[in-house]
């Protein structure tokens, strides 16, 4: 397994502590962490002028984009049940608003006054979905009705996922493809309808960038 993979280096906040392997990692600890790190950079982004505010939201299009695809893809398929259907159901509706709105956002001038209206939106709507309906409603009916290995066994599978999407990112940033396109496009806003994307290319898309059989197997282990 790549190092990264193993130790979640550089995927949660907290740079120069011990971090723990992937056996170690809750997978709802890990989500929680991602929320933590999202909001670090939402406040960098207020905070940062010129290019400095640049990076700072190719970081956030970035994370975003990750987070929602290992969310998508790998966390919501895992913990879904007839208790937490409606949930999951308005969580991917949210992912959909924010799609959005950072879909209108790349083209924009991160120092113009449409761009600080966009960002303020768009964190409310990522608050709202973080704290309000995952941390306060979805992820406390999912530690109750899974174990430790369960959990454990999601969050080895989503690190998986993640360190393959950031390799990809990481290899379109090398040939020179303007960021915060990169990734962001390149993953979760691929499928924004906003951009006018057709249907049939949205789920190309899925299809190409779909867990490895490496996270499949991952989360296939820990339902039996």
């Amino acid at each position: 397994m790549d190092k990264r993979a193993k130790t979640g280096e550089g995927l949660v906040p907290g740079r120069g502590r011990r971090r723990a392997t992937a056996d170690e990692l809750d997978a709802i600890d890990l989500l929680r962490a991602q929320h933590r790190a999202i909001d670090l950079l939402f406040r960098a982004i207020q905070s940062a002028k010129g290019a400095s505010r640049a990076t700072s939201f190719r970081e956030l299009a970035d994370m975003l984009a990750v987070h929602a695809t290992i969310e998508e893809w790998i966390f919501y398929p895992g913990v879904r049940t007839a208790d937490t259907e409606a949930l999951l159901a308005a969580s991917t509706e949210q992912h959909l608003a924010m799609q959005r709105t950072l879909a209108d956002m790349l083209d924009e001038d991160v120092s113009g006054e449409a761009f600080d209206a966009k960002l303020g939106l768009l964190r409310e709507q990522v608050q709202h979905h973080a704290i309000e309906e995952e941390e306060a409603k979805l992820f406390p009916k999912v530690r109750a009705a899974t174990d430790d290995d369960y959990r454990a066994a999601m969050a080895g599978a989503m690190i998986a996922l993640m360190v393959e999407l950031q390799q990809t990112g990481g290899r379109a940033r090398a040939s020179g493809r303007a960021a915060p396109r990169a990734l962001a496009e390149r993953t979760w806003m691929r499928s924004a309808p906003h951009r006018g994307a057709s249907s049939h290319r949205g789920v190309a898309a899925r299809r190409r960038l779909a867990p490895s059989r490496r996270a499949r197997s991952a989360i296939e282990k820990a339902a039996k």
